[in-house]
């Protein structure tokens, strides 16, 4: 009896340490220990990607991708440290003498009115450059040039010579026409200007009111 119950003693012993290391993750086999794997479960894996989801947030919150607003007052820029700057070198209109033209302070029997006439206009800017230059010299005064209505003549003849064929060729004559004032010195020299040398397609004129003729008579005025 004694040895059975001694028996069942150790076996009962020998359970219960058995219970306790399977309990606790392992079972010991000649003073080892075996950590048991364990498969988690459902509940655990999903704590465990809710965890990692807010992690990775929380990581994507705090990198900076270079559009983040600035905090505080930003520091001034080169453009806008000097506001005052544009002020401060605004140009400044500074004061110039109008000079008062010459048909306000000499009489009307001083004034000379030239018109001259060309086919093409860069040929009467050049007169009318030759006309002021020789004013500088002599100490006149000119004012113009003033531009009038420019004259076109049309003119047609047959192609044919003998005049069988209705066929035509046309042709258009356009002359322009400016005019200037001069006004000579006081010391005289109005003989000077009909020694002016003008490009030879140029057709000068002097206008003068008491001879005038009725096809001048509309450049007397402008």
């Amino acid at each position: 009896m004694a040895a059975s119950r001694s028996g069942s003693r150790a076996l009962a012993a020998a359970a219960a340490v058995c219970v306790f290391f399977v309990a606790h993750g392992g079972i010991a086999f000649a003073g080892s220990f075996t950590p048991r794997t364990v498969s988690p479960s459902s509940k655990d894996l999903k704590l465990a990607i809710e965890q990692s989801s807010r992690a990775s947030l929380v990581s994507m919150r705090f990198t900076r991708t270079g559009f983040e607003g600035t905090k505080g007052v930003p520091r001034p820029k080169l453009d806008s440290e000097r506001p005052n700057l544009k002020r401060r070198w605004q140009r400044v209109r500074q004061w110039k003498p109008e000079a008062i033209p010459a048909r306000e302070r000499r009489a009307p029997e001083d004034r000379i009115r030239i018109k001259f006439s060309s086919t093409a206009q860069h040929i009467l800017a050049e007169t009318a450059e030759i006309i002021e230059d020789f004013a500088k010299d002599i100490g006149g005064e000119v004012e113009g040039p003033y531009y009038h209505e420019m004259e076109s003549k049309h003119v047609c003849h047959n192609k044919s010579p003998k005049g069988h064929k209705k066929a035509k060729r046309h042709h258009w004559v356009r002359r322009y026409i400016w005019t200037m004032d001069f006004y000579p010195p006081k010391s005289g020299g109005l003989e000077a200007v009909m020694n002016l040398r003008v490009p030879h397609t140029v057709k000068m004129e002097i206008l003068d009111p008491m001879t005038v003729g009725y096809d001048n008579k509309i450049y007397m005025y402008h």
